[in-house]
This record gives C-alpha cells, sequence and structure tokens, in this order.
C-alpha cells in the first residue's frame, strides 16, 4: 500500500486532495490523458477526487494501434482528437525529421488543444526524467498564464504506480507486458536507440512511413550539404539517439 506523509495522508488521499484542491476554484478541469500507466492512475484518481472532469487524449497518428484500441476499449470516456496536421504533413512542412533538440511535433500534435483558462491535470512524475525534476504538483503554463497545471502524482515512484493500478485492478495497455516502458509516439526521436530497434520490429508499417518521410525529405531538399539518399538519412535518425531513459514525448508543457 502506499506510505503516509506527517500528515497522516497515504499519497493517494494527498493526489485526490490536490486534484479537489484545484477543482474548487471553479474553472474547467482538463485532464491530459495518454493511455500509459501514469495517465490510467490519473484518470481513476480523478474519479476518485468526484470532481468534473473531461479527460482527452491527442491522436498523433503515429501511435501505437495497440495503444488506441486499448484506450477505445478501456476507457470510451477519453475523447479522442484528431490533429490539425498529420505527423507526415507536418514532416512535409518542417523539411526535417523531428529530432530530440527539435521537437515540433510536441509543439504542434500534443498541444493543439489546451484551451485558455483551464485546468490542466497530468500525469507527469519526477522520477521520469531529470528535466521534470524542476516541476512542481501545481504550476502556470508557460505558453498562456491563464492555464493552470496540476501534476498530483509528481512525487510517485513508478513502483507506486504500479502498485496503485494491482491495488485497485485497474487494466493498462499490454504493451507494457511485452517490454515497453514508455507508450509514446512510434519512433519519438525521446526513445532511447534500442527501445527504437524494438519498435521498428514490433511496427514496422510506420517505420516504413517514416523511411518514406525520409525520402520525401530527401527528394524535397535541394540541399547539398543534406544526406544522399532517403535510406542513409533514415538510418542516421534512428541511431542517433541518447542512452537516458526518459523517452516519453508527452510533454503538455
Amino acid at each position: 500500500g502506499m506510505q503516509a506523509n506527517f500528515a497522516g495522508l497515504t499519497k493517494d488521499q494527498m493526489a485526490i486532495n490536490r486534484i479537489r484542491f484545484v477543482a474548487e476554484g471553479g474553472r474547467p478541469l482538463k485532464l491530459a490523458y495518454s493511455g500509459g500507466k501514469d495517465s490510467d492512475t490519473l484518470l481513476h484518481l480523478a474519479k476518485r477526487a468526484e470532481v468534473p472532469f473531461r479527460a482527452v487524449y491527442n491522436w498523433t497518428t503515429v501511435d501505437p494501434p495497440e495503444l488506441l484500441d486499448y484506450i477505445k476499449r478501456e476507457h470510451p470516456e477519453v475523447e479522442i482528437v484528431k490533429p490539425k496536421k498529420t505527423m507526415w504533413e507536418l514532416v512535409e512542412e518542417h523539411q526535417l525529421l523531428p529530432l530530440r533538440t527539435k521537437r515540433y511535433c510536441c509543439e504542434d500534435l500534443k498541444e493543439q488543444t489546451n484551451e485558455s483558462g483551464i485546468i490542466l491535470l497530468t500525469g507527469i512524475r519526477w522520477a521520469e526524467s531529470r528535466y521534470r525534476k524542476t516541476r512542481a504538483w501545481l504550476e502556470l503554463s508557460y505558453r498562456d498564464k491563464s492555464i493552470i497545471i496540476c501534476n498530483p502524482i509528481i512525487d510517485w515512484s513508478t513502483v507506486e504506480v504500479w502498485g496503485y493500478l494491482r491495488e485497485h485492478k485497474i487494466p493498462y495497455c499490454s504493451l507494457y507486458d511485452e517490454g515497453f516502458h514508455r507508450l509514446g509516439c512510434v519512433l519519438c526521436p525521446m526513445e532511447t536507440a534500442n527501445s527504437a530497434k524494438l519498435s521498428a520490429r514490433r511496427w514496422p508499417k510506420i517505420a516504413l512511413a517514416w523511411r518514406h518521410a525520409a525520402d520525401r525529405v530527401i527528394a524535397n531538399r535541394k540541399d547539398k550539404n543534406f544526406f544522399k539518399t532517403g535510406e542513409e538519412y533514415f538510418h542516421w535518425w534512428l541511431s542517433r539517439r541518447g542512452t537516458r531513459s526518459d523517452a516519453q514525448c508527452v510533454m503538455f508543457q
């Protein structure tokens, strides 16, 4: 179970209190749902908090099909929002495959629907990455100061998340049982090189779509200093990945 803190509250009670606290202001609550384990935990906690909210999944067009199937089957209450442009249209527009340092996809696909004046509930946790250590459980969005961001499980460990899902018999996406630690876009540039190899084997059609996108970039960029072939570009892109484990592209911030 959950460890109690100095106030005698367990972590799940603390998280529920955080959600209730932000809901008291009467602003609309939007839960940023990704289909991953942290989102599943957050969704369950928000329901336990008994406050009105809507849960939204931003479909990116390169999501694992299993993830979409899981969301539709287990969580019909989650609204699936289609992007204005597909990933392939974005690649075309930027004349570049997305990179760790140039993640235009997150901006265009994941954050397209943040309405002003809302409270955004996210499942981000400090344990996920060094970058996230700087975050707080309650924040203002730096993009839009009218948006309040609430991260109710920011201080939970991965073990605590899995423990919570098991304790409450909450379903989760089967890809975790196949050895995927993060469920984001297939071949997201934030994936580690090892994870990318696994993904390319698991979803060959999506890997091929990325490969074709690389071909189109090369065909369109009459650029002498760039790669000669789509294949060369694609393999460079695939191998040029860090070894860090914080591989999730779902950054609502």
